[in-house]
């Protein structure tokens, strides 16, 4: 049985007249007549009672014609999500994130895009940089916000740098260092540092670790903790100090400072990524948004300051 056939069946079903059915559907009045012939044979049951007068459903015809007409709006009902699907406006797009980097400007981007496109279902992942920044362990994720430190075989992603944040060192407001604006690497040379363990934050780990031995020191760490809270309750304990990036300035309390760290090599650069491979035709809706957004945050922020 084909769509065609039903096509056929409701016409005549609904005109009551084989002729008029024909004109309908822009075909012989014997074609129609043929078709429904056939399809009486293949189901095994009368649709119509014809006369040379009349043309009548039977019960049976009665039943099939509802199921027909169900039939027929599924099947515009999936031509219709197939063409959405393929348009990115209807399905499902999985985002991986870090929370402090995205803090200002996801939400609204997310509360934006479920207006535009009501039919896509956002799944929001907040996730350790270890995992984020690993391609293959992200891989069933569609767009990832992280930060680009430690992330390998960038020629396989589509990767945007939405900003560049510097790079602190946060002491306790008594710690000596609390009243300067910046600080070199090298002065910290006799700091105790406190970090989070490798299993946590591998790629900012090695990477403290590796700019330390750049200024030809390894840094005498005292505390190694799984949250990064922990890490600031630590830094305001007066146990150490911990290099980090600015936007985490969120979790630390009115006693903790924080001293920039000399020299634009330091920079942590905040970005978003698709894999290349990923053709999920969401994602360029998605990220459409997230630059129409921050274009506007931009403007307003650029207003404020000049109204100031």
């Amino acid at each position: 049985m084909e769509l065609r056939h039903l096509h056929y069946f409701i016409a005549v079903a609904e005109h009551l007249n084989f002729t008029h059915a024909a004109r309908s559907l822009y075909v012989d009045q014997s074609s129609v007549s043929q078709q429904i012939s056939k399809l009486e044979e293949e189901i095994g049951v009368k649709l119509f009672y014809r006369s040379k007068r009349t043309v009548q459903l039977t019960n049976a015809g009665q039943v099939f014609y509802d199921e027909a007409m169900s039939i027929l709006e599924k099947s515009r009902q999936a031509v219709d999500k197939a063409k959405k699907a393929d348009a990115g406006t209807i399905g499902k797009l999985k985002i991986g994130f870090l929370i402090a980097p995205v803090r200002e400007f996801l939400p609204e981007v997310i509360r934006n895009f479920k207006v535009k496109y009501p039919n896509v279902e956002i799944e929001l992942n907040h996730l350790p940089i270890a995992y984020l920044n690993d391609p293959n362990k992200s891989d069933d994720l569609d767009i990832v916000f992280t930060i680009i430190t430690g992330i390998k075989n960038l020629s396989d992603l589509n990767c945007h740098i939405l900003s560049s944040d510097s790079t602190c060192v946060y002491v306790h407001q008594q710690h000596p260092l609390a009243e300067k604006s910046s600080v070199t690497l090298p002065e910290l040379s006799n700091e105790s540092f406190i970090m989070r363990h490798w299993e946590e934050s591998p790629q900012w780990y090695d990477y403290t670790l590796s700019i330390c031995r750049e200024s030809n020191f390894t840094p005498k760490i005292v505390s190694q903790t799984k949250r990064i809270e922990t890490v600031f309750l630590f830094i305001d304990s007066g146990i150490g100090i911990s290099i980090l990036p600015n936007y985490l300035k969120m979790y630390a309390t009115s006693s903790i400072r924080l001293v920039e760290l000399e020299g634009e090599a330091y920079k942590t650069d905040i970005l978003v990524y698709h894999q290349k491979k990923n053709k999920n035709p969401a994602i360029p809706l998605f990220l459409e948004e997230l630059e129409r957004v921050l274009a506007e945050r931009g403007d307003r922020h650029a207003g404020s300051r000049g109204s100031t």
